[in-house]
């Protein structure tokens, strides 16, 4: 039966695979041969079936003449023995072998076919498998032609696959695509089909170099090259910032998949801008060379340095090493095909050349086009910025061809030289082809490029002291952010131990010093990430031991620290055995060297690294996203809403904070949101303006391995909060909205699909796309995942704000279903600017679950204080109520699909709404505009009720596409008394619920159910439609709540007992607005604000007393606390403010009349509270009263007996 199970799981997906890779062969490789099948971790023979089929469909004979199934599972490989027999006819002709593939040895297949076909569908992705070890096997088996068929499922982090292609020497590719998720296809796959040819074949036994990316740079650096050209600065980093690694182990093999969460956060920190702000440690390692720190506006810190040259800088970022000379001797010459190009390379050409080209780069990475996969051009070099020539054409790379004069070049050859040079061209690359025996020292005029001319003078420049130092400024952060690259890599590969409570390292330094700073400020960031998580607590970074070997030009630099860098590799070096050697060169190029891996010998767990600036670029920077952080509280909030540093925390945090947007303190409100967001919390925060909105949660999206989806109201605030964050060097950030065109919008689609960004600010209605919907959803299962949604302008999701906008509509509820993190459910954050209460209270709500709402008063973050509701439209009642009536019908007669892919969805289906229309006076029926705005507003109340749960619009029908879920009679109720609980006390939420079930549906509906929605949508509609008549009538802007009652304790004229109960009766103001809680909060809020200021009126006390009772403290000792101190405080300070006992006496029963019946606080402690509070008042009041004896005694005997 489990057989069975997976097969219908799994078998329809599996069949798309690989008919997607064989529909995109050649018919005619099929066909006229027999053919062996070899079907590699097969299953139950799904591939050779789907294959099988394939041919049969097409009308070609099966030429089958055996089949290899391999595979440990002795059940599904009969199974699949089983489903091949109707095929084959013959089992014997079926060989079954049930080994691993890394114990398969060249006995177990023994092809003899002329033609081989090899399956391999969601294997190679596996990490266990040796890759080298199964590509020679398959050297010593190949007979013949053999082809390939890989289908893995797209897993980003995951490029096992390419490695596997990349074992062979230059296979002839027929299929190279990667497919994402469309409404047909509900999955990602990648596919490679290539062929090898038993005359041909040859293994690259090289192991393949990966392309990284990372790099700092300095403030000072960055001011200074703000008077270069900032284009060709921007290009030279993004060029600089690329760097080839050499391993001792196979580290493009290596896959990312369940990393955990601490070095996937570590290494997107280091990569979070290309370059990104050195960290303040690696600025002051600086300090030497005259670096010096100073406070900018706005309270950030920032480093200046005097005597950096623009133009100097500038020139430090064009990569050549005048020290280094190629030649046949140092020369990677191994790599080059035929004597002439050995001669030109090593002899002939120039030797900036011989630094600047890259041997045999692929034809296939320049052009993109499939025919040129198995051609490479001899010499290449990529301009990291165009040039243009007199003419205005542009320059962009150049490419040298060497011909072999002994070598005959068919027609053949030459006109596909032809047309690869015509293809370059309309690139705007030069070809330029030299014979054997025309070979001379020209620089071709510089390759007409800028960039090449400025290689050449810095070739003739002296490293004098001046150029020593530039170099240094420019080049060594980015060293040092390569190694931090390196050391986490390694960790991750699980070559370096990060338990281990030392590291022996070596690291020989070629060009500019890094190694000292890099581990120094690794072990900082290292040491404040794993002070903050609650997992990883007293997770130290290991000791490290460094030895350095320093060139001469570098060896007495600053940087180096308190090391001694030794000249040279010595025998001591040799002989000692290291955790970590790396050979590290800023200036030079990969691919050009000798290989010198075999020097590094005496090493633990091959961890050996080989690192040099790349050519060009290979891979995008892709960002990890795993699991989630837990991270301890970083503040804790007092009993009148302070926040506060927690103590032990603080400096770590404070660390944190500098290093990702240089502040010495926080933001306005950041401290909260910070601490909420980074615990996994949900905070609706409203902030001042200063505090930049969403960009407060900056600091926090770095530090969770997930993308952050950030819901804006429009396109420009999506741009801004990107450019925000490019203001702080973070530049793996993206908008998407409608003002973009199509293509942009979807390449930027593509780069979030990717793996390649961590944060993405769409406008709202980007959210209402069914096609990116699909997106956000498929990206959880190619191994994107996120960490949180946050909602900027969050007012918006309120109708009771002014603002209240249709695009917002169920984007929590959106975000929470689409965009998944690896484990549990997003957390989701919200900003806004200005809110009342009420409009708090539904920002809350759109973040928390349908049935999910729990008390927590942290939640509602208010940095400034709430405004009053302000005048809404008013709308006529009668027409929503036949809205929801039509509603209700319509969308129980249009069913659409089941909600497939989300396991949160149980119960749950889409179904359409038509969009309401009107006919115009032409007789044309068209969208009624007046009616779509009720729409909303019973949409999203529904959305309140749990009936909906998620929105999309399909425009091209004219329709909304609701995701629907099953809800009981019997849960609408209670959703309606949660809905209701949010403004009111528990007794008044329990009246209203009573109150829809007795009553009677105005309407006939098909059954119950239909009902209950009627009755309690009529019913919300009522009370929102009520409240908005009570403010448009009652409303009217005046003294702000909190200044009002400062004054009114401040006038000697009122007397203290009417100030407080004049407060109090705010709760059943007739033309108040329409929520007591919003009430009871704004008051609470105003009595925080003057409490915070020092003020300890006992009215204050008082009201902040009824405030908690009211509220409740939810179990919190700091606000149990505050509630028995301040009613104690408050009622013994009123005492002493009222003369007149008996008067007082009244106040104090009347106070606590109006606790007991407007509050849900009537249990034990409570009236414990009173009876203590209440002898305490006893206890003072007798003793006032044997003092005031006591002093009238004293005055008698002081008039009558003295």
């Amino acid at each position: 039966m489990d057989l069975l199970q997976r097969l219908c799981n799994d078998g329809p997906v599996h069949k798309a695979k690989v008919d997607r890779v064989l529909g995109s062969m050649p018919r005619k490789l099929f066909q006229g041969t027999t053919f062996d099948v070899v079907d590699w971790q097969c299953g139950q023979g799904i591939n050779t079936v789907c294959f099988f089929d394939f041919i049969r469909r097409n009308g070609m004979e099966n030429c089958v003449r055996q089949v290899f199934l391999i595979d440990t599972d002795a059940e599904a490989m009969e199974r699949a023995v089983w489903h091949l027999e109707p095929y084959i006819g013959d089992t014997d002709r079926i060989v079954t072998i049930r080994k691993e593939i890394n114990e398969i040895d060249r006995y177990d297949l023994e092809t003899r076919q002329p033609v081989t076909f090899h399956f391999f569908t969601d294997v190679l992705s596996n990490p266990n498998i040796d890759l080298r070890r199964l590509a020679t096997l398959i050297g010593r088996i190949i007979r013949g032609e053999h082809y390939f068929f890989c289908v893995d499922g797209l897993k980003h982090g995951n490029d096992r696959l390419e490695t596997f292609y990349r074992c062979f020497s230059r296979p002839e590719i027929f299929t190279d695509e990667t497919y994402y998720p469309t409404a047909r296809q509900p999955y990602a796959m990648t596919c490679k089909a290539f062929r090898l040819r038993a005359e041909t074949f040859a293994t690259d036994t090289t192991l393949s170099p990966v392309q990284l990316h990372a790099a700092f740079r300095l403030d000072s650096v960055r001011e200074a090259l703000r008077k270069a050209n900032r284009e060709q600065v921007e290009a030279l980093y993004r060029s600089l910032s690329r760097f080839e690694v050499a391993a001792g182990y196979d580290a493009a093999a290596c896959a990312h998949n369940d990393l955990p969460p601490l070095y996937a956060v570590l290494a997107n920190l280091i990569t979070r801008g290309l370059p990104t702000q050195a960290s303040p440690l690696v600025e002051e390692a600086f300090a030497p060379l005259g670096n010096r720190r100073r406070r900018a506006d706005a309270g950030r810190i920032t480093y200046e340095a005097r005597d950096l040259y623009p133009s100097d800088l500038f020139e430090a970022l064009h990569l050549i090493d005048p020290r280094f000379t190629p030649d046949e001797a140092s020369y990677n010459v191994d790599i080059l095909e035929n004597d002439a190009q050995r001669v030109y390379i090593t002899r002939v050409a120039p030797v900036p050349f011989r630094q600047l080209f890259e041997p045999q780069r692929n034809v296939y990475s320049l052009t993109g086009q499939r025919e040129y996969c198995t051609q490479h051009v001899d010499f290449s070099l990529e301009f990291p910025y165009p040039s243009k020539d007199l003419k205005e054409a542009r320059h962009d790379g150049f490419v040298i061809e060497v011909e072999d004069s002994s070598v005959h070049a068919t027609m053949e050859q030459r006109r596909i030289d032809k047309q690869r040079s015509d293809d370059l061209a309309a690139m705007n690359w030069t070809c330029e082809t030299l014979s054997d025996d025309h070979m001379n020292a020209t620089h071709f005029g510089h390759l007409g490029s800028d960039y090449v001319r400025t290689v050449f003078t810095l070739f003739d420049r002296p490293f004098d002291r001046e150029w020593v130092r530039t170099l240094q400024y420019a080049l060594s952060p980015i060293g040092i952010a390569r190694i931090e690259k390196v050391v986490v890599e390694a960790i991750m590969a699980g070559r370096l131990d990060p338990t281990a409570e030392h590291w022996d390292v070596l690291v020989v330094e070629r060009d500019v010093p890094c190694a000292a700073a890099a581990f120094a400020d690794l072990r900082e960031l290292f040491n404040s990430l794993t002070a903050l998580s609650a997992e990883h607590a007293g997770a130290r970074f290991p000791d490290v031991t460094l030895d350095v070997i320093s060139s001469p030009e570098f060896i007495d630099s600053p940087l180096h620290a308190d090391l001694q860098p030794a000249p040279e590799l010595t025998d001591d070096h040799r002989a000692k055995t290291y955790d970590l050697i790396m050979d590290i060169s800023v200036l030079r190029r990969a691919g050009i060297e000798r290989p010198l891996m075999d020097e590094y010998t005496n090493c633990r767990n091959d961890c050996r690294f080989i690192v040099r600036s790349a050519h060009h670029a290979r891979e995008p920077r892709r960002v990890l996203t795993s699991g989630r952080i837990t991270y301890h509280p970083i503040v804790r909030c007092d009993a009148v809403g302070r926040y506060e540093p927690i103590a032990e925390r603080a400096a770590v945090i404070h660390y944190i904070i500098g290093l990702l947007s240089r502040r010495e303190e926080f933001l306005p409100g950041q401290a909260a949101v910070l601490d909420r967001l980074l615990r996994g919390l949900s905070v609706a925060a409203l902030l001042p303006a200063e505090s930049q909105g969403a960009a407060v949660a900056l600091p926090a999206i770095l530090l969770q391995p997930g993308v952050t989806a950030v819901v804006t109201s429009d396109a420009k605030s999506a741009d801004r909060l990107v450019h925000e964050a490019q203001q702080a060097d973070i530049d793996f950030g993206v908008s998407l909205h409608s003002s973009m065109t199509d293509s942009e919008r979807e390449r930027r689609e593509r780069r979030m699909e990717a793996d390649e960004l961590l944060l993405v600010a769409l406008s709202a209605d980007q959210l209402t796309r069914p096609a990116l919907q699909q997106r956000l959803r498929s990206m959880y299962e190619m191994g994107v995942y996120f960490a949180y949604g946050l909602i900027d302008g969050a007012e918006r999701l309120s109708e009771w704000s002014p603002s209240f906008d249709a695009a917002y509509l169920c984007a929590g509820q959106t975000l929470r279903r689409y965009a998944r993190p690896q484990q549990g459910a997003i957390t989701l954050g919200a900003t806004a600017a200005e809110a009342s209460f009420d409009v708090l209270f539904d920002i809350e709500r759109a973040l928390l679950p349908v049935d999910g709402f729990t008390p927590d008063r942290e939640r509602i973050v208010t940095v400034h204080a709430t405004v009053a509701p302000a005048p809404l439209g008013l709308r006529s009642e009668e027409d929503e109520r036949r809205d929801i009536e039509r509603i209700i019908r319509e969308m129980g007669m249009e069913y659409v699909a089941p909600l497939a892919g989300d396991q949160s969805a149980a119960g749950a289906r889409i179904m359409g709404l038509p969009y309401p229309v009107t006919v115009n006076e032409g007789g044309e029926s068209v969208q009624d505009s007046a009616a779509a705005t009720r729409y909303v507003h019973i949409l999203y109340r529904m959305g309140c009720l749990g009936l909906i749960d998620g929105l999309a619009h399909d425009k091209a029908r004219r329709r909304y596409l609701l995701v629907v879920r099953e809800a009981t009679t019997e849960q609408v109720y209670r959703r309606l008394h949660d809905y209701f609980n949010r403004y009111y006390t528990h007794k008044r939420a329990e009246r209203e619920e009573t109150a829809a079930r007795a009553g009677m549906p105005a309407v006939m509906l098909r059954d119950e159910r239909e009902g209950a929605q009627y009755k309690c949508l009529t019913q919300l509609t009522h009370f929102v439609n009520e409240g908005m008549a009570r403010i448009a009538q009652g409303i009217t802007p005046g003294t702000p709540l909190a200044q009002g009652l400062e004054q009114a304790l401040a006038d000697a004229t009122q007397a203290p007992e009417e100030v407080l109960f004049r407060y109090l009766r705010m709760i059943n103001a007739a033309e108040a607005p329409p929520s007591p809680n919003g009430r009871i909060h704004a008051l609470y809020e105003s009595v925080c604000t003057l409490r915070r200021a020092g003020n300890t009126h006992p009215v204050l006390l008082l009201l902040a007393a009824f405030c908690l009772l009211y509220m409740g403290t939810e179990g919190r000792a700091v606000l149990d606390e505050d509630l028995a101190t301040s009613y104690e405080e408050g009622m013994v300070g009123l005492y002493r403010l009222m003369p007149d006992f008996a008067r007082f006496r009244e106040q104090f029963e009347a106070y606590n009349r109006f606790v007991r019946s407007e509050t849900d606080a009537t249990d034990d402690a409570t009236e414990a509270r009173i009876a203590n509070v209440e002898s305490r008042l006893q206890l003072i009041r007798a003793a006032d009263i044997l003092g005031a004896h006591l002093t009238y005694m004293k005055e008698l005997q002081h008039t009558y007996l003295e």
